[in-house]
């Protein structure tokens, strides 16, 4: 038993050393971070006047998208876009333009976050005016082409506005949903002096739709009368008497 555990000792001893070697050597090969930037939040492209067209699988333009400046950065592929305009495209449908001061855009461009000033346009159509639309800021899902704000929004159609809080928009449908608070005013379609026109399809949740007041029956128009003649009856006049001097 002397004998095994003597000779034992030495073994220990070496599967130590081994330990401890493998420990250093695990230590020393540790990995220095790298300084090539890519960590950083810093732009590696800075790209001014910039233009964008988007196809859709049938190889037809679905939206461009134009700037002053796009800065990219390579951390999170993410770019940061100066003075965006969005322009929807679609068949059949007035096209919808929307612009702001500044703008994010994701890594793969499928999601666009407008903020400062985020103005929406929806052209003219056959049967009504521009609609335009304002808010603070403004996310929109490009692809599905749908999008949402949780600010104040206001909405004006020639003499029509509507105005809440929270909204989503659904390009495809061409409806507007207000969240909360939605209130408004909605000028006849008949009015006098105003030509005809739809009011916007704009719903408040709980998905109620606001629409415009009953529609008065058209007046009916006055027949002018012509101007009667009047003849102006004159008096003869008589010669005065003289009398005759003796």
């Amino acid at each position: 038993m002397k004998a095994w555990s003597t000779a034992a000792f030495p073994i220990s001893v070496l599967t130590t050393l081994a330990g401890l070697s493998f420990w250093l050597l695990h230590a020393t090969s540790i990995e220095e971070p790298k300084r090539d930037g890519k960590d950083r939040h810093d732009p590696d492209y800075v790209i001014t006047g910039m233009k964008l067209n988007k196809l859709d699988k049938a190889g037809l333009l679905q939206y461009t998208l134009t700037a002053n400046e796009v800065v990219h950065f390579p951390d999170d592929d993410s770019t940061e876009v100066a003075a965006p305009y969005l322009v929807y495209l679609g068949k059949n449908k007035p096209p919808l333009t929307m612009r702001s001061r500044t703008a994010h855009v994701s890594s793969e461009g499928e999601t666009v976050i407008m903020r400062d000033d985020v103005h929406i346009v929806r052209a003219a159509a056959a049967n009504r005016p521009e609609t335009h639309g304002r808010m603070p800021d403004l996310t929109i899902q490009t692809e599905e082409e749908t999008a949402e704000t949780i600010g104040p929004v206001v909405f004006t159609q020639g003499n029509s506005w509507l105005k809440g809080v929270g909204m989503n928009l659904d390009n495809r449908t061409q409806t507007y949903v207000l969240q909360s608070q939605a209130v408004g005013f909605f000028e006849s379609r008949r009015a006098p002096g105003a030509k005809p026109a739809a009011a916007p399809r704009v719903t408040a949740a709980p998905q109620a739709t606001a629409t415009p007041s009953a529609t008065p029956a058209p007046a009916k128009k006055a027949t002018p009368t012509p101007p009667r003649k009047v003849e102006k009856k004159t008096r003869p006049t008589q010669p005065k008497k003289t009398k005759a001097s003796k």
